[in-house]
């Protein structure tokens, strides 16, 4: 690998993507279609170093945190 992934954080970032709350469910819902419309590309559950952040958008350089349904 070219970056830096805690050990198990790969296998935990998958099983959070099969279990997401139901806040990241509806944002992921309209992050889904930012390719096909803006042609950004949106990840879920990206493993980064030792975390795993909800969303991300590499060519931005951005991080997105969802906490609670609010």
């Amino acid at each position: 690998m070219t970056h830096s992934t805690a050990i198990g954080a790969i296998g935990r970032a998958r099983a959070l993507r099969r279990s997401m709350t139901d806040g990241e469910k509806k944002l992921w819902s309209e992050l889904r279609d930012f390719r096909r419309l803006y042609g950004i590309h949106v990840r879920k559950q990206v493993p980064i170093g030792p975390y795993i952040a909800d969303f991300a958008i590499h060519s931005k350089n951005l991080i997105i945190e969802v906490d609670g349904e609010h």
